[in-house]
């Protein structure tokens, strides 16, 4: 079985850490003028947890991405939240990237399970494109092509 699980990169901590100080430092530096509203008080400290709260979120997953392959099964997982499984049979091609453009989640057909915003690898099906961020890219698109060779073999 192939395990995988990157370090997060410096930049992508980086964001996420400037901007939970920037969610908490919004109402302090502004408490003056949000004091003589108080609804509007509670709404900017409620919208400031909030992002905090989804920022450590991603900060989390971050710190706990893996990635696992077993002879049919790609599985990656980003904390407790985000997982998947993807048949390597399903998969038509494998290459690296060197900017991760998912790096902060999904949209419509695109998949981010990265902790990285530079060396990634970008995963085609028929109707994903998924992008990870492997400690080692090259070790990655090498072991699925492996992987997915054995796998038509056999299926053959």
């Amino acid at each position: 079985m192939y395990t995988d699980a990157p370090d997060p990169g410096a930049g992508f901590l980086s964001v996420n850490i400037i901007t939970i100080i920037i969610l908490f430092a919004i109402p302090i530096l502004y408490y003056n003028r949000l004091a003589a509203n108080t609804s509007l008080l509670i709404l900017v400290l409620i919208a400031c947890i909030g992002g905090s709260i989804v920022s450590g979120f991603i900060i989390h997953a971050a710190l706990n991405t893996r990635y696992s392959m077993d002879e049919s099964t790609l599985t990656v997982r980003n904390g407790h939240i985000l997982r998947a499984e993807f048949t390597l049979e399903d998969i038509r091609d494998i290459r690296p990237v060197s900017f991760n453009r998912q790096t902060f989640g999904t949209a419509f057909s695109l998949r981010g399970y990265c902790n990285r915003f530079i060396g990634g690898v970008r995963i085609s099906t028929d109707d994903l494109v998924i992008y990870l961020s492997p400690s080692d890219p090259a070790a990655l698109i090498e072991e699925l092509d492996r992987r997915r060779g054995k796998a038509a073999v056999e299926r053959k």
